[in-house]
Formats: structure tokens, sequence, C-alpha cells
């Protein structure tokens, strides 16, 4: 079996496992890839993230030639972009395709006329599509699409050994890691946590994005700079998730974010956004909290009962070790590829 995809983390972690297990696999990416592992790596020139016809067209023939030499048994593909190209290169070759939606932002934060070209766009594309993968039953349900052509497969993360915590203080830690830039929404919690100057509270934001310089003048703005702190990027955030106490994620628009399983692999509860297929992840009131409309009132409970904190991170615990580790999407991924390669 082949596996030909984007350069994304989760892609890049499921070719390796693929690799790891024997498969041949191959990986079709652009040519800024930063990803190397057990797989073989091609580049497609053209292939580029914004839309143009003309290098669009390009990158579609490109496709087609390294998949009539490489013949794989099966094309995953990912993203949008790769999405619409990776069908298209398929046409006439026999090729079957599985296509991933890592979540559908670009259908629920655009605008109406965009949600009915997004959808329309699908649709003329299903005939092209011989499967589909959802991360949730939101999303395939959004999206309307042929049931029988669906399976929905989470995301899921290696386990990572977790630390005692050594030094507790009365100050509530909470830690947001992820991009600063839209979807993601940071600003409502900070500006909620302007309300609680009377309570011991530390925010660390791991992170970079397009809302750097915006967050860093509204954290000064209200006085907070001794209480919140922006670490950028980090090589490795596992040890922001040991010391906080609970793991806030904002959004407009999510799948099932990784950023969410890892603090539910380090035993820490959640406050996230009621977006998408967050409601798969979160247990409420159990493992965390889902926020509808206002943070303010989470923020409020936990502040006057961070007793509960502990025993609500390893309910998640229990939760993440049930419903989405590696080893579960993985096996679901590797099932389904076999499916699809033997009706070829």
């Amino acid at each position: 079996m082949q596996h030909i995809g984007g350069a994304q983390q989760v892609v890049h972690q499921q070719a390796e496992a693929l690799a790891t297990k024997g498969h041949d696999v191959h990986v079709l990416t652009a040519p800024d890839s930063v990803y190397k592992g057990a797989y073989h790596l091609h580049t497609i020139p053209h292939l580029k993230r914004n839309v143009s016809l003309h290098e669009d067209w390009k990158a579609v023939w490109e496709t087609r030639q390294n998949l009539r030499r490489l013949k794989p048994d099966v094309l995953t593909i990912h993203s949008t972009k790769a999405g619409t190209i990776g069908r298209l290169a398929t046409i006439g070759t026999g090729i079957p395709n599985v296509y991933t939606f890592h979540g559908i932002s670009y259908v629920t934060t655009a605008t109406r006329g965009m949600r009915i070209l997004g959808r329309l766009h699908e649709k003329l594309f299903s005939t092209l599509t011989d499967r589909y993968i959802f991360l949730t039953k939101y999303d395939q349900k959004t999206m309307r699409l042929p049931a029988r052509k669906c399976a929905i497969i989470p995301n899921g993360i290696h386990e990572k050994p977790i630390l005692v915590r050594e030094n507790y203080s009365d100050v509530l830690r909470l830690l947001w890691v992820g991009r600063l830039s839209p979807p993601k929404d940071p600003l409502p919690l900070i500006e909620a946590l302007a309300n609680f100057t009377d309570s011991k509270w530390k925010l660390d934001i791991v992170g970079t994005g397009t809302l750097d310089h915006e967050l860093t003048k509204r954290i000064d703005g209200l006085g907070l700079a001794d209480r919140i702190k922006l670490h950028g990027e980090v090589s490795d955030p596992h040890p922001f998730y040991e010391e906080c106490d609970v793991v806030v994620l904002l959004s407009k628009s999510e799948g099932i974010p990784l950023v969410l399983l890892e603090a539910m692999a380090h035993q820490k509860p959640i406050i996230a956004s009621a977006t998408n297929g967050i409601e798969t992840i979160i247990e409420e009131g159990q493992t965390g909290y889902i926020v509808r409309q206002t943070i303010q009132p989470y923020l409020d409970y936990v502040f006057k009962h961070s007793d509960k904190l502990e025993i609500m991170g390893k309910k998640g615990y229990q939760r993440f070790r049930k419903h989405f580790t590696f080893h579960q999407m993985i096996r679901a991924t590797e099932d389904l590829l076999s499916e699809v390669a033997k009706k070829k």
C-alpha cells in the first residue's frame, strides 16, 4: 500500500507509522515541506497555498505524473487545496482515493455565499472521491455527503509519560497552546481574566501568529503584563502542560484540536469554545467546560472550585485513553485504506 498526502503534522505521523509497519509509503507535498521520515518524500514544485489557475493546473499535471510513476494502491489526500488537485489528478488512472477533512472552518466561518460555494464544490468532487474521512459526526453532517462514502476517525496522539508536578501553589495556572491567528481567538480569554485581578492566576500563551501585536497591546492596556506571558514558538510545549491547571482554547472553528488531546493526555481539564465537534472531546462538567457564549462563568467556577480540577483531569485522561490514542487512529486509518485498495 502506498500513502500520498500533504505535509501536515498528522499526515507526517500517519505516514511514518504506516511506513514503520512495512507499507511502501510515498508522500507528495509542496516544496517547502519540513517533514522527513521512514517514508519516501516527493515534492510537487507548483503546489502552492494560494489559488492560481495557472500554477494549480501545473500541480495537477505534476501529481498525475507521479501517480503514473509510483502506481499506488490508494491515494490519501489532505486539505482543501490538495484535495482538489489530488482528485483531479486521479481521473482516468484507476487509482482510488481517500480524502480527509481536517476540520471545515472554510465552511463554518465563511460568508453564506462561500458556504454555499464550498458545499457545491464538494458535491461536484464527490463523484471523484472513493471515500471520505471526517474527524467528527458534526463535520460529516455539515458537508451533507453520501453516508456510504464517509468514515469517522478522530485524531489521536502518542501518549507521553506523565511527570509528577513538583511545584504546587495557590496560583491558578492557565495555558493556551496554538496558533495566534483566526479562527483561534484568545482575546476574549484575556479580557475576561481582567475581571479576576483579585484572584491569584497566571496565563502562559504558547504560539505565534498574526494576532501577536494585538495581544501584546491589549495585555499592556489591561495592565496584565505581569500575569500573562507570551512565549512564542517553543520546540516542546509539554513542560507547559505539566505545570498548568487548566488548558483553554477559544476558536470560531475546530476539528479535533491536538491541543485538547494533549491536555487530556496530561490529565488537565479543558475550557473550549462550542465549535464543530468539541462535544466529541469534552464531557461537559466532567472533563471540562464548553463555552457557548462567554467564558466568564467558567473562569469564575474554576477559580472557586480549583480543588475539583485534578479529578476532572483524571477523567479526561481516561476519556483520552478510550477514544483518542494514536494507536486507535492509525489502526482505523490502515483498515480503511486496505479496504479501499482491495476494491481497486
